[in-house]
Parts: C-alpha cells; sequence; structure tokens
C-alpha cells in the first residue's frame, strides 16, 4: 500500500479483484457479483479509502462545490453563519465544497462562479443575483417560503412563520400584554414580508391590533435604536415584537433608558434568536428558526434534488426573563 493516499488500486489488491471491479461498485456501475461487491466495500472501509474530489468531478462534469448567497449589510450575522456552518457540515460527508458568495457581487458575477448549485440564505424583491440563478438552470435552493411560482429547478426550506409568529404573539399576550406593538422590517426581503403576513393572520385570527413600525433590512444600531424608542413612546405598549436579534438587544437598552421595566412595564420578544439575546439583562424571549439545521436541509435538497419542491424547519419558543420575570 502507499503511504500517502489510499487509492483503487490498494483497494483492489486487498480484495483481490481489478481496479475495474472496485470502479464499478463504488460508483455503483456494472455487474459485480453479491459476495464480491461486499468484500470491495469492506475493504474500502477497512482501508479508509476516499474518492479523489478532482477525479470525481472530472468524471461527472461538475466542480464540486455550491454557493452560498450572503446578504446585505444585517444586524444578526450570527444567523447566517449558523447556515453556512449546517451548510457546510452536510456537503463535506458528500465530498463537497461550499464557496461563500459576498452580497457585493451582481449577477454577471455570480453566473461566472465555478458552482453546481447555490444557497440563497436571504431572498429579496427583484434579486437580480437569485433570478441570474434560476435563469441559468442551476439548482437553487431559497431559505424561505414564496406563494410565487418557481423554476422547475428551485427549491424552498419554508421556516414556518405563520406558526413562529402566532406563537410569539400568543405569548406575549399570555403574559399579559393587551397593547401590541411590532418592529418589523421592510418587504424587500421575503423574510420580511412573510413575517408581516404572519402579523395580519395572527390579528385577523384573535381579532387585536398590533401597531408596527417598519425599518430597512440594513438597519444601522442607531437608527434601531431611534426606531425602538419611537415605538416605546407612542402609544405606550406593553408588549413588544421586534424582528431580529440586534433589535433585541436595542429594545431592552432602550426601554432602561425611558425608565421602563422590562417586563413590568413592557413585555419584549424577539422573531429571531441569537446569542446577544442570553447576554443582555434580561435575556429576551425568542423564536429559534434553527439556522443550523436551516443549512443542513438546504444542503441535502441541493444534493438529492427531490420531487419534492419545499422541506418545513419548524420554530421553537424559548421563553426567558423579557417575558416571565419568574425566569432567570
Amino acid at each position: 500500500m502507499t503511504n500517502g493516499r489510499v487509492t483503487i488500486r490498494d483497494v483492489a489488491r486487498a480484495a483481490g479483484v481489478s481496479p475495474t471491479t472496485v470502479s464499478h461498485v463504488l460508483n455503483g456501475r456494472g455487474r459485480v457479483g453479491a459476495a464480491t461487491r461486499l468484500r470491495v466495500e469492506e475493504e474500502a472501509r477497512r482501508l479508509g479509502y476516499r474518492p479523489n474530489p478532482v477525479a470525481t468531478n472530472l468524471r461527472r462534469n461538475t466542480f464540486g462545490a455550491f454557493g452560498l448567497a450572503l446578504p446585505p449589510r444585517s444586524l444578526n450575522y450570527a444567523f447566517y453563519t449558523d447556515i453556512m456552518v449546517g451548510a457546510s457540515e452536510v456537503l463535506f460527508e458528500a465530498g463537497v465544497a461550499l464557496s461563500l458568495i459576498p452580497p457585493t457581487a451582481t449577477s454577471e458575477e455570480a453566473a461566472a462562479l465555478p458552482i453546481d448549485g447555490v444557497i440563497v440564505a436571504e431572498p429579496r424583491a427583484n434579486d437580480l443575483v437569485l433570478q441570474g440563478f434560476c435563469d441559468s438552470g442551476l439548482p437553487v435552493v431559497i431559505c424561505e417560503s414564496t406563494v410565487e411560482a418557481l423554476p422547475d429547478n428551485a427549491w424552498t426550506v419554508d421556516l414556518d412563520h405563520s406558526a413562529g409568529i402566532g406563537t410569539l404573539l400568543d405569548h406575549l399576550v399570555s403574559a399579559g400584554s393587551t397593547r401590541l406593538a411590532a418592529l418589523v422590517v421592510d418587504d424587500v426581503t421575503w423574510w420580511g414580508r412573510n413575517v408581516g403576513s404572519a402579523i395580519e393572520a395572527w390579528e385577523l385570527r384573535e381579532g387585536m391590533r398590533v401597531r408596527r413600525r417598519t425599518v430597512p433590512f440594513g438597519v444601522s444600531p442607531t437608527a434601531a435604536r431611534t426606531a425602538v424608542r419611537r415605538v416605546l413612546t407612542h402609544g405606550r405598549p406593553d408588549g413588544l415584537l421586534v424582528c431580529h436579534e440586534g433589535l433585541g438587544s436595542a429594545a431592552i437598552g432602550v426601554a432602561a433608558h425611558l425608565g421602563r421595566q422590562v417586563p413590568d412595564d413592557v413585555a419584549v420578544a424577539c422573531a429571531v434568536d441569537g446569542p446577544d439575546l442570553l447576554t443582555v439583562e434580561p435575556a429576551v424571549t425568542a423564536l429559534d428558526l434553527h439556522p443550523r439545521e436551516i443549512g443542513q436541509v438546504a444542503a441535502r435538497l441541493l444534493l438529492d434534488r427531490p420531487a419534492e419542491r419545499t422541506r418545513v424547519v419548524r420554530p421553537t419558543l424559548h421563553v426567558r426573563a423579557s417575558t416571565a420575570p419568574s425566569i432567570p
């Protein structure tokens, strides 16, 4: 055996067969007897054989890499980092690399990348990069649901905002809130649009109004604090829903500056969980959207390309001291 990478010839020698037979077994081709197939597979495992990715990609006429398209500036990049980690875990096991596509990439630059498919982490209205990938015929996985028709080369990961936002608003009401307000992002992103629709559906079902103020998706920390201050001083809500992690941290700080106790004067909850929400005092109740799982599901969709076009990742509510004073 060689001192470096285990080769097909090494496996063939150990199994007592030809390299061609090993190749047929490992690639699922040709007619090989069951006993021979089993012996080859056992020797390949024993020797720790791993396919040469360069040779595999040449044979399949692929690049051996998928892309992850990142969004423009956001207050919650921990979410996208977790998507990246989840996707890379699945792809690594499949011998596929993950290439990051920065938000500054043009549709032409993205289309020229040597990749075999792409995950779009935060789709936007009139997204030229997304449209370019859909038009290219490459498999595309979009980390958000849509009511629009998608091409045959596109799959979606549904984050089930309807159930998640409904659960979060129900929790605020059960915690005693009667004057609800929400600080949401604009509907330029599919996520912002879907969260807004989920709030409207809850209002219709419960017969309650949620007073909303909108901020841009890439709102700066200073603008975020200003927006929170306006929400908390107009109508003096006793229940506040904010859309992402950066806004949750801002809500706790602004409420303290205004002399409003959380949760006694105003309960605060966030539609996206993140590590910053555990470092503020009090810790913020939030929906865990399971971004690592989203990345894993998206990667599997790219690899498997199933007939079912959508997979659902359901959120989990983490109740903390910002809505439940008995929780430390």
